[in-house]
């Protein structure tokens, strides 16, 4: 006989919404097939089969890993949900009437799961290039029976009965499930009170530097969008400076001569993952490698269970990318007709001197000197932090600003640099319009005998719309969003209301 268990998810791929959240989950669902088929033989009729199923147990279970040459093998469970689908008494599958029949009987089994909403999103990273080094998800289900006896044991089971146990154990074939997380749509900028004092270049870069006394009370304000979309080609960056504790006369003399831009993604490797299991609910040290191995593990991880190789020490890695397209960093021209006449005038102590722009960030991104081999090729990714891997990005900003106090006597001017790094989020945001489900698998014939509930699917292909996320819907609080962005209709009266 021959019985099969297959794990059919209703899609693979979960998509998380918003920033990781230990109190949101999301549901993941679908059946687990059972097939059962007589086997044909040359000196008997094919028999029907009866089983007695007493355990099916669906397991999602997540991990990350990381393969380096320099930090060897680092592993962590991040989670494992686990759903028994049968009840206390055992539950009777059988063929009978249909042991002739061409194709197997089959039952589907619902499951349905309840995903954290903390979990980082599906991610490649590390050395792949001799197995999968990275954040993936997976299904699993093992079933657990016993072979029935009511249509009479086989002449052939009988002389062989080591071949044919009573007991026994169906593991499936495992399904991968991708876990994509995306930004909620953000329309609203996030602005940053920048204290001039905590950029100030030392004596020595500036030997005539704008008297702190001046410099001090110069109030920088900028903004940036709360989220950048990886869709987008550039995004706006606004900065403020007012002088409001300066009298005039002081004011009128400080300039803005220029500023510039230096726009980067960090890709931060670590080894270790301590940091990340304290403020995350992972599985506690004893169901973490080595102590409990991975279901899907890197080949490499028996040399380590096992202590041939051993594990070196805390390794972390920066891998800092320029996004600016062609350059490094970029002087922002002051050359339109309102930042002349502003910056010729000088501050003033009661208005706000604004500097608005638009920075490009490119899509390709070029390996530099000394990277390591197995870093492959760099790519733009959206901001996150993983157990072993984060992604940073930031836009540090070089303000110039020149004194005129009339005392020169041809000499330069002082000038002092204010820089501030402001850190930036790069999301992934989800489409509008969803791709069909795939049509499901045909519906075959099964027995009367009672059994888990099976599906009865259609024929056809189906589209189902998907509804809105809470979180889309409404905060934390559960106060409903509104989407500015959206103006509402205008009033229009209906005409029976209008007066003749």
């Amino acid at each position: 006989m021959s019985i099969k268990l297959e794990i059919n998810p209703s899609s693979t791929s979960l998509d998380l919404l918003g920033p990781p959240d230990a109190s949101s989950a999301y549901s993941l669902s679908g059946h687990i097939s059972l097939s059962l088929t007589s086997s044909q033989s040359l000196f008997e009729r094919r028999r029907a089969i009866r089983i007695l199923l007493r355990s099916l147990i669906i397991t999602f279970e997540g991990q990350a890993e990381l393969v380096t040459q320099e930090a060897g093998y680092s592993a962590i469970r991040l989670c494992t949900i686990s759903k028994e689908l049968v009840s206390k008494t055992a539950v009777e599958f059988s063929n009978e009437g249909h042991e002739d029949g061409e194709g197997p009987c089959t039952w589907h089994v619902m499951f349905d799961l309840p995903i954290p909403g903390w979990l980082p999103a599906s991610d490649l990273y590390g050395d792949c290039r001799q197995g999968f080094s990275g954040t993936q998800y997976n299904l699993f289900a093992t079933a657990r029976f016993t072979n029935g006896e009511t249509f009479g044991p086989s002449w052939v089971s009988t002389l062989c009965p080591p071949f044919f146990p009573r007991n026994n154990v169906l593991h499936a074939e495992r399904r991968r499930i991708m876990l994509n997380r995306f930004a909620l749509p953000s329309h609203s900028p996030t602005f940053y009170a920048i204290s001039p004092t905590s950029g100030l270049p030392r004596p020595e870069d500036n030997p005539h530097p704008v008297p702190a006394d001046i410099i001090s009370k110069v109030e920088l304000l900028a903004s940036v969008p709360e989220s950048i979309s990886l869709d987008q080609e550039k995004f706006s960056f606004t900065l403020n400076i007012r002088t409001s504790s300066l009298p005039e006369s002081q004011a009128t003399k400080l300039r803005v001569s220029q500023f510039s831009l230096e726009l980067e993604q960090v890709d931060q490797y670590a080894s270790t993952a301590g940091a990340y299991a304290a403020r995350h609910p992972v599985p506690s040290e004893k169901n973490q490698p080595p102590n409990k191995s991975l279901r899907e593990a890197h080949p490499i991880h028996s040399l380590y269970d096992v202590g041939l190789l051993a594990s070196p020490h805390p390794f972390t890695l920066d891998d800092a990318h320029s996004l600016l397209p062609g350059h490094q960093k970029v002087d922002i021209s002051l050359s339109t007709a309102d930042h002349v006449y502003k910056g010729a005038e000088g501050m003033h102590p009661a208005r706000w001197f604004t500097m608005e722009t638009q920075v490009p960030f490119t899509r390709s991104l070029l390996r530099h000197k000394g990277a390591l081999d197995w870093m492959g090729t760099p790519r733009v990714r959206e901001t996150s932090q993983g157990p072993f891997f984060s992604v940073k990005h930031s836009l540090r900003v070089v303000v110039t600003l020149s004194y005129d106090d009339g005392e020169n006597n041809g000499k330069p001017s002082p000038t002092s640099f204010l820089a501030f790094t402001l850190p930036l989020n790069f999301v992934r945001l989800r489409g509008m319009s969803r791709a069909c489900s795939p049509q499901p698998p045909s519906p075959v014939p099964s027995s009367d005998a009672p059994a888990l509930p099976t599906t009865m699917p259609s024929p056809q292909p189906y589209c189902v719309p998907e509804l809105p996320a809470y979180s889309q819907l409404f905060y934390s609080n559960g106060d409903v969003r509104h989407d500015d962005s959206i103006p509402l209709p205008l009033y229009t009266p209906s005409p029976d209301a209008i007066p003749a």
